[in-house]
């Protein structure tokens, strides 16, 4: 069974990108995605870090 993938944009990557589903929302398949995790800076960063967000994103953040 292959897994759901979807052309999302992904606010750590800055890019539209392909997720892939899974049991905590879409994750960004990005090879650059945990680099510019540790990279950004900027203030929202820091929530979405602690949220425990660190590569899936919900499937009302991917919609809205």
């Amino acid at each position: 069974m292959s897994k759901k993938m979807k052309f999302l944009w992904c606010p750590v990557c800055m890019v539209h990108t392909y997720h892939q589903e899974s049991e905590d929302g879409w994750l960004c398949v990005n090879e650059d995605h945990d680099l510019f995790l540790q990279k950004r800076s900027d203030p929202w960063i820091e929530k979405y870090r602690a949220n425990d967000k660190m590569l899936a994103v919900s499937l009302k953040e991917a919609e809205g």
